[in-house]
């Protein structure tokens, strides 16, 4: 990762991360992660680390997605840049309707605003996207196109209906960036007992995952755009059945991250009948 691109792309990917990994069932939270460097095979990067916290709000006409983080990336020949994200998406309850507002930073200094909204048709025939920063701009969604809850809780339904190993490839929008629409292909593993399955291996699960299932999940972000035969980014990480990943991989192609579930708040859910 370097140059202006590459601190946008750090950004982003961290974000939609945990869109996805907490957007997976209808279950209020609030969790926050500490941030690591897991590894750096190239020597490019020398140092991550940082704080991430999300929020998801529950009402009766949708769901409202609150991230905010504070990262630090050393570089060896560039040093440290601190990178952070403040972002907040809504997503209808039906999965139709989306809108999203996101500022990076860079060291203080503004990289990007990214704003709009974007809707998709009930029978799955697509939609479209609108940016209204940076700068205007309309995208198509192809067809089956999915916004981050809609996608966490096909990913969830999947692995509890399904036997493993599961695959499931779906084009997902989520506004984070300029390259908001991905094809991404999930890979769900045999799910197992919550017990043994806390933020680290030395600490013990969180009240709020204890009994609950667990799975392990695999999103790899191939470019809508470009036809090329590698993802641009992978993330692993272990999926409860409320929907929380208590520890996530990011990888970043010349480095691996990892995000470690260090607090979690479980809100109730607002009564609104069915569905």
């Amino acid at each position: 990762m370097r140059g202006l691109s590459g601190f946008l792309a750090c950004l982003a990917v961290f974000a939609l991360a945990m869109d996805v990994a907490n957007a997976a069932q209808s279950m209020p939270h609030r969790a926050l992660y500490d941030v690591a460097l897991k590894s750096a095979p190239d020597g490019g990067v020398s140092g991550v680390s940082g704080k991430i916290s999300i929020e998801w709000q529950h009402s009766c006409s949708g769901w409202t997605f609150e991230y905010r983080s504070f990262i630090n990336v050393s570089q060896p020949e560039t040093g440290t840049v601190r990178l952070s994200t403040a972002a907040t998406t809504w997503e209808s309850r039906d999965g139709r309707q989306y809108r999203f507002n996101v500022l990076n930073r860079a060291n203080g200094r503004e990289l990007e605003k990214v704003e709009g909204s974007a809707g998709v048709a009930a029978d799955g025939s697509g939609g479209k996207a609108v940016f209204t920063a940076p700068a205007r701009r309309e995208i198509d969604l192809p067809p089956g196109t999915l916004f981050p809850v809609a996608h966490g809780q096909a990913i969830l339904a999947a692995a509890a209906s399904r036997k493993p190993p599961i695959f499931l490839a779906v084009p997902v929008f989520d506004g984070m960036d300029t390259d908001s629409l991905y094809l991404v292909n999930a890979v769900v593993g045999r799910g197992g007992d919550s017990e043994s399955a806390g933020p680290s291996q030395s600490a013990p699960v969180d009240p709020a995952l204890k009994g609950l299932r667990r799975w392990p999940v695999g999103l790899a972000y191939f470019k809508s755009e470009k036809r090329e035969p590698d993802p641009s980014h992978e993330t692993t990480m272990m999926l409860f059945e409320n929907g929380v990943s208590d520890r996530l991989i990011m990888d970043f192609s010349d480095f691996l991250v990892r995000a470690t579930l260090s607090k979690l708040e479980i809100y109730p859910r607002a009564e609104c009948g069915s569905g």
